[in-house]
């Protein structure tokens, strides 16, 4: 036997011809049921050739308002298709309407519909092992695994694709959520550890919030920090930094639980005693606590990134990500300009975080500008592809401090989805590399 009928064979396991014939017989019996199960099933569901024509057809009939139960009118319509053969002829039909249950459509559309996500499985899985195999100059493995992971991740979503929900369910996922939001007295969304900006945005919810600021002000130690408060009360997170190497990480982190000077743990001048201690702090009290941290080799692509982040939520219930930062992303095609390049890498984050229903936080620098323009808040129309942030992002977060030794400063909520623009101070630790709810030992 040939390789080819071999997989052939394989294939034919994944084919219930019995399924797909139940479901004919019980749409010739109840012609409106095509208009449910076609919500859920395609005719490219069908394994058996003769089955998939026949689906397509019976739809095509129904949208024109013909009689899916008439035989001879059904068999009129293959003969002038040049189906009736090929189907087996009016006894095809006989049987299809001998063996179909109405009753039990769903059920039988279900296995239809799960036989057809594993032979996509299959062919996916296939694709992928024979560009691994073909070894091309120009078919990268991490191309490969990008292509594997959209793939299996459009099977994976294309059941709920069509789900139309009644308004009592949206409302009811809605009371769901604020019941969820009540039980948190102080946030309703994932807590940065900023109570000012907490009590008054609710949180981080769900979407793409995008945080800006110009260099050194803080966008990655309100990114971290966010992360960081959100892993001490056991919620999963992944730090994406295609900037700072890992140990850069750890000394922000160091600093910011036991108060250690960062430059002082660089430049190695900290006491025996106190590498002691810190070190006793790691190992008591950093056990178990879900906080991931990822720096790539080489600047990734958003897909790579994208593919890494769901992998890690398989692992891990991963539920808050911060990537750090959006100019540092690979573009996927170098050959786009710096807007298009830009618009690609949001647009794909959005999708993300719709997809796995996390908040996600993507850092951003602003627009180097004059010196003049160093002493205000940065605005949207300064972040690199402005139009498409504004567009896609759910969030914007404007971070501005005067300087790098400032330890005042604003949080500028430049957009929200669900909220409303607002300037909220906040006090910085630069000992700590952390913004807090207080200036002048008042809490704002």
């Amino acid at each position: 036997m040939s390789d080819p009928e071999r997989e052939r064979d394989k294939d034919a396991a994944l084919h219930d011809v019995d399924a797909e014939r139940a479901v004919l017989g019980a749409v010739m019996t109840l012609p409106h049921l095509i208009d449910e199960l076609a919500a859920t099933l395609s005719a490219d569901d069908f394994g058996n050739d003769a089955n998939r024509v026949t689906f397509e057809t019976f739809a095509a009939m129904h949208a024109c308002g013909e009689s899916i139960d008439d035989v001879a009118l059904v068999a009129s319509r293959f003969r002038a298709a040049g189906h009736y053969e090929t189907v087996g002829g009016i006894r095809f039909f006989q049987r299809l309407i001998e063996t179909g249950s109405a009753q039990h459509a769903r059920h039988y559309a279900g296995i239809v519909r799960e036989c057809s996500r594993r032979r996509h499985i299959v062919r996916v899985a296939r694709s992928a092992i024979t560009r691994a195999m073909a070894t091309k100059a120009d078919d990268n493995a991490d191309s490969i695994i990008e292509t594997l992971g959209a793939s299996l991740r459009a099977i994976e979503t294309g059941s709920a694709e069509n789900e139309i929900l009644t308004i009592q369910e949206v409302v009811s996922e809605s009371l769901d959520r604020a019941s969820r939001a009540k039980a948190d007295e102080s946030a309703a969304g994932i807590k940065t550890g900023i109570h000012s900006l907490d009590s008054r945005t609710g949180g981080m919810f769900a979407g793409l919030t995008v945080i800006v600021a110009r260099p050194s002000m803080g966008k990655t130690a309100l990114g971290f920090q966010s992360l960081a408060n959100a892993a001490r009360i056991g919620i999963p997170s992944l730090f994406v930094s295609i900037e700072m190497a890992d140990w850069e990480v750890g000394n922000r982190f160091i600093a910011a639980e036991t108060g250690t000077n960062s430059l002082l743990l660089r430049s190695g001048k900290v006491s025996d005693e106190k590498l002691a201690d810190i070190r006793a702090f790691a190992t008591n009290e950093l056990s178990g606590m879900p906080l991931f941290f990822w720096r790539p080799k080489q600047r990734p692509t958003m897909e790579r990134i994208a593919a890494t982040v769901r992998m890690h939520a398989l692992r891990h219930g991963t539920r808050l990500v911060a990537i750090d930062h959006l100019l540092k992303i690979k573009p996927s095609n170098p050959r786009d300009d710096r807007h298009e390049q830009v618009a690609h890498t949001i647009t794909a984050a959005k999708d993300l975080a719709s997809e796995m229903d996390i908040p996600l936080l993507m850092l951003a620098q602003a627009k180097r500008k004059d010196g003049a323009a160093k002493d205000r808040a940065p605005t949207v129309d300064e972040i690199y592809g402005s139009s498409v942030v504004e567009m896609e992002a759910d969030d914007i977060w404007l971070v501005h401090r005067e300087d790098r030794d400032a330890t005042e400063g604003t949080i500028h909520i430049g957009k929200s989805r669900n909220g409303q623009v607002q300037t909220i101070d906040v006090g910085f630790d630069p000992v700590r590399t952390e913004f807090t709810a207080y200036i002048g030992g008042r809490e704002f």
